[in-house]
């Protein structure tokens, strides 16, 4: 029995030991396969898979997380001074060429998907325009085209344009230009076009003493809209004397209409004395001095610039034939010149560049604004139809010194449920009656002397054109009851502009 187990337990060693040999050479042989495989494995890796090496081991992952994990790795390269620091920049002012070399450094080395380069007009203090709003056309986001395979030098040509502007003391011929370049890389793997500003640094400051290579703009314009009375220094031999007798003889009868309109009355007097508090959610009508009201004395002339279509100058047109019959005193034109220009209209799309600068604001923000201090008007360009309309004769109204309200019916209203007027209606007009009427004019010519800006009060209104303190109390009182005041005289103005009544 004892030499029958031993035999037993010799054979099941002998067993285990042969079993395992063939087991050692087997897991050797997957071992190596496995070694090979990991080795290789970028190259087998099957479809939305990638192998990612970290901390000297290789895993397959899918290709978002690989992508991930490299755009995580990269973060402080896109920061790299080594990239930043290497750069030449050089301006060439007799041709206005900016010249970017990279001096050997490939952006994509840095994780640098896109460079653009800004350039961007430095205001003066508290954001003060020095060109008449030509710095408009000035802000602009150039891509730099990155090419591998080329040399890393980049030439770029900047038009700057200007208008040549000397009739009013607060314009310039020119401000510093501030380039800067912006760096982005994409963070997402599925949409190449996906990218974020990752750095972005001033790299070069175009000199005004320097600058003098210009392209100057004139205003836009288009035979056969405007009537030779509605043109500044109007070119005779284009239709002939006698021709231009006649239609100079039109314009006086034009201006005769005021005699036609009604006189100024309480409604009148007391819009004018209103405004709205836009700084406030809720917007109300509060209290303004008439006092505060400029209203123009010298010689204005309309330009029309940027992004103008055919149908703005028509506008402008219409508008200008309204105001001979309201405003008969007041000496205003379009030039196609802009050395004879006084009040620029600038039709510009708000670049966010451009909007993020102090004293714009405009990006996503405002349709149109007048910047009084300059007499100068901008307007957002992508606008169409009636708003576009509605927004420049708004804009032309503040010019005019008309404010804000909240009737339905008013190209300056501010009513959320009211329509885009598209021109000047009753308080419009019945406003900038009073305010051209020919014995304010008078009144400030004989007393205060001629003067740029005429102004007015409460009391000389009433005095001036005997009306009603009383009346004039309860239309301050309950000032949308002045709203509804519409003289029917009026209504041919409004059809001129192509409006209803």
């Amino acid at each position: 029995m004892g030499l029958r187990m031993n035999k037993y337990y010799s054979f099941l060693f002998i067993w285990i030991i042969s079993w395992s040999l063939v087991l050692y050479d087997q897991l050797t042989i997957s071992i190596q396969i496995f070694t090979e495989e990991r080795v290789h494995a970028s190259s087998v890796a099957p479809p939305g898979y990638t192998v990612i090496q970290s901390g000297g081991n290789k895993t397959l992952v899918s290709d978002e997380v690989a992508y991930q994990h490299e755009l995580n790795k990269g973060d402080h390269e896109c920061n790299d001074p080594e990239f930043w620091a290497n750069i030449k920049y050089e301006y060439n002012y007799e041709t206005n060429t900016f010249y970017i070399d990279f001096n050997g450094h490939k952006p994509s080395d840095y994780s640098i998907n896109k460079l653009n380069l800004l350039v961007k007009p430095k205001l003066g203090r508290y954001g003060i325009r020095h060109m008449g709003g030509f710095d408009f056309y000035n802000y602009r986001k150039i891509n730099l085209a990155i090419e591998e395979e080329k040399d890393t030098v980049i030439t770029i040509n900047l038009d700057l344009f200007n208008g040549s502007y000397k009739h009013n003391r607060n314009y310039e011929n020119g401000v510093d230009i501030q380039l800067e370049l912006e760096a982005l890389k994409n963070i997402d793997w599925k949409n190449t076009e996906k990218e974020e500003p990752c750095n972005k640094k001033t790299v070069f400051t175009l000199r005004k003493d320097k600058l003098t290579n210009y392209e100057y703009l004139n205003p836009y314009f288009k035979d056969g809209i405007f009537e030779p009375y509605n043109m500044d220094y109007y070119d005779v031999r284009k239709i002939g004397e006698e021709a231009y007798i006649e239609n100079f003889m039109e314009f006086q009868e034009l201006r005769k209409i005021n005699n036609n309109l009604p006189p100024v009355d309480e409604a009148t007097v007391a819009l004018l004395g209103k405004d709205l508090d836009l700084g406030v959610s809720d917007w109300d009508w509060i209290e303004s001095n008439i006092s505060r009201i400029n209203i123009r004395n010298r010689k204005t002339v309309i330009g029309l610039y940027g992004e103008v279509r055919e149908s703005d100058l028509k506008l402008v047109s219409n508008l200008l034939d309204v105001l001979h019959v309201v405003a008969p005193k007041l000496d205003i034109s379009y030039s196609d010149k802009s050395s004879e220009v006084t009040l620029p209209i600038h039709i510009v799309t708000c670049t966010k560049p451009m909007g993020d600068e102090d004293g714009y604001d405009c990006y996503e923000k405002y349709l149109g604004v007048y910047y009084g201090s300059d007499d100068v008007i901008w307007v957002e360009g992508t606008l169409r139809g009636a708003s576009r309309n509605h927004v420049i004769t708004h804009e032309i109204g503040h010019a005019l010194g008309l404010r804000h309200n909240l009737c339905f019916d008013s190209t300056m209203s501010y009513r959320f449920e009211a329509d885009d007027v598209p021109y000047f209606s009753y308080v419009d007009l019945m406003q900038l009656s009073a305010l051209y009427n020919p014995l304010v004019k008078e009144w400030s010519d004989k007393n205060v002397g001629k003067a740029e800006k005429i102004h007015t009060t409460r009391s000389r209104l009433i005095e001036t054109f005997n009306l009603s303190e009383e009346k004039v109390e309860e239309y301050e009182e309950n000032i949308e009851t002045a709203c509804y005041v519409s003289p029917g005289a009026y209504d041919f103005l409004i059809k001129m502009q192509g409006g209803k009544t």
